[in-house]
């Protein structure tokens, strides 16, 4: 059997759960497909989707007005009150 073929037979999960959801089947896998993809193409390897959600934090000193905060390498630092 091809790799196309195999993907084909495999079926998401949610819609193992609640088959009324059968008639999205196509719409469902090209959004997984498409997740799939960008994550591919946002993460480097090994890295995780919440290390690279964090990454602001790791990057140069930002000041915000509103909250009156500095953050700074891994620490995010707030005045004392």
């Amino acid at each position: 059997m091809s790799d196309t073929a195999k993907k084909q037979v495999r079926k998401l999960k949610i819609i193992e759960d609640d088959p009324n959801l059968s008639a999205f089947e196509g719409d469902l896998n090209e959004r997984v497909r498409h997740f799939k993809q960008r994550k591919k193409e946002l993460l480097a390897p090994g890295q995780t989707l919440t290390e690279f959600a964090s990454g602001h934090l790791y990057t140069a000193s930002t000041r915000s007005r509103a909250a009156g905060s500095t953050v700074s390498g891994r620490r995010v630092r707030r005045p004392c009150t």
